[in-house]
């Protein structure tokens, strides 16, 4: 594996999860904690990468990706089934049983069953772990629970904290992930001395700016240069926004506006002071507003000048300036800006973003403008929303949240599509996105 930034820090990663695990021999579950998608995808490269042929740690790794849906029996019973179509496949494969130095001979206890319970869960991967002579001293057996998709939140959250109330044997240790704000496993950690968060410090900006002077320095052109020198002071900039040093931030944001003014780099000085937007949004909403504005303008330039193909960014900053107005209870102005955006060309715009614009708008027209216009905005949306196959639209958290918003605005137009939207997620599905962990946090979803 080449010797990058980011290889560092999966290697970094490795190491950290075996000091771990020697120094917390009694637990059984550990959940990695990231900050972001970069951390992510870092934290499931460490995963992907100790699976690999390429290793370096002497436990065996076993990443599973599919969704989390339905409820954790069915997860588990399916999560057994892969694993036994894997060694059932590997068994079949000449080079790889060379490799091993023979087959791996795991009878699956539970073929039959299509839900198993946590207990049965754990026994069938006690036996998978004996088969794999993991003798839980020298190796582990690490089951990576990572879904790509989760229907239910609180599902899920209830599952593990089932699971990790079982006595755990020695050779096998669960896998985790959680995001620093979504902290979903934080009540579970308090409450069970044998689960335990892991909260790497991957200082993803380092590595990215790591491998941007890497870059940099194979470039020969002036402009080249300073395309990266910009997108490294962008880092820092952005390093400035989150550690809230209004300083740093303005050092940084001269720095960039230096570069992008020299070369008429419209887009990326809009960049610039959105980025600068976001310090000021939660503690100067006048510095905020106008940081906005000139991202907005600048966009607006790009568009007439023809420097862009795409309108997505006149989008992006409306969105954010109306969002401004709406979390500071300025309905009224966050409905015109909120029109504004969707008064652009949206031929090539995203349903998905167009369809959360008029959601939002439809949460602000509900306090400031008529039952009428209310309900128009959402059927703009939902029309948008119900073009998906049916399939996607099941699992599309923003369709139940549509129909929650229909359904209780109670106008004759919109409730003539509960049915559809029964048929979609039966009949109570109201009352479970009510209770839903991912609804309670959902923007403006508690709006009434």
């Amino acid at each position: 594996m080449e010797n990058n930034a980011i290889t560092q820090r999966i290697l970094q990663l490795s190491d950290l999860w075996s000091q771990e695990v020697k120094d917390h021999p009694e637990v059984g579950s550990f959940i990695m904690m990231g900050a972001n998608l970069v951390e992510y995808k870092t934290i499931k490269g460490f995963v992907m990468f100790q699976a690999s042929v390429e290793k370096t740690l002497p436990d065996t790794f076993l990443l599973h990706q599919r969704p989390f849906e339905g409820d954790g029996a069915t997860y588990a019973a399916e999560l057994l089934q892969n694993l036994h179509q894997y060694f059932q496949a590997f068994n079949q494969d000449a080079s790889l049983v060379k490799e091993y130095g023979g087959k791996i001979l795991w009878e699956h206890p539970y073929l039959g069953k299509s839900a198993v319970t946590q207990q049965e869960f754990i026994s069938a991967l006690t036996s998978l772990s004996a088969t794999l002579k993991i003798d839980g001293k020298h190796s582990v057996l690490v089951i990576a629970l990572f879904p790509e998709q989760v229907s239910d939140f609180d599902k899920l959250v209830e599952w593990v904290s089932l699971l990790t109330a079982i006595k755990i044997p020695s050779t096998i240790r669960l896998l985790l992930y959680d995001n620093t704000e979504a902290r979903m496993y934080e009540e579970l950690i308090k409450h069970n001395s044998t689960a335990r968060y892991i909260k790497p410090d991957l200082d993803i900006p380092g590595a990215m700016n790591q491998i941007l002077e890497e870059t940099k320095a194979q470039k020969t052109s002036q402009e080249e240069i300073d395309i990266i020198q910009f997108q490294q002071y962008l880092i820092k900039l952005n390093e400035a926004a989150t550690y809230t040093s209004e300083k740093d931030l303005l050092f940084y944001k001269e720095q960039c506006c230096n570069i992008t003014s020299r070369y008429r780099w419209l887009q990326r000085e809009a960049i610039v002071y959105f980025f600068v937007h976001n310090f000021y949004a939660y503690n100067n909403k006048e510095k905020a507003i106008e940081s906005i504005d000139k991202a907005i303008q600048l966009a607006d330039e790009a568009m007439h000048k023809g420097l862009t193909d795409t309108n997505q960014e006149q989008f992006h900053y409306r969105i954010a300036k109306g969002n401004l107005y709406y979390f500071d209870k300025k309905l009224s102005e966050a409905a015109s800006v909120y029109k504004s955006a969707l008064a652009l060309d949206a031929k090539d715009a995203n349903p998905m973003m167009l369809a959360g614009l008029y959601q939002m708008l439809a949460s602000c027209q509900r306090h400031t403008e008529s039952h009428k216009a209310t309900a128009s905005s959402l059927l703009a949306g939902w029309e948008l929303l119900s073009r998906m196959p049916e399939e996607e639209l099941k699992d599309n958290a923003m369709a139940m949240f549509y129909g929650r918003d229909m359904v209780e605005l109670n106008d004759p137009e919109l409730k003539k599509h509960e049915s559809f939207m029964n048929r979609l997620w039966g009949n109570n599905w109201l009352h479970k996105i009510r209770n839903s962990q991912v609804y309670q946090g959902y923007t403006g979803a508690g709006e009434n």
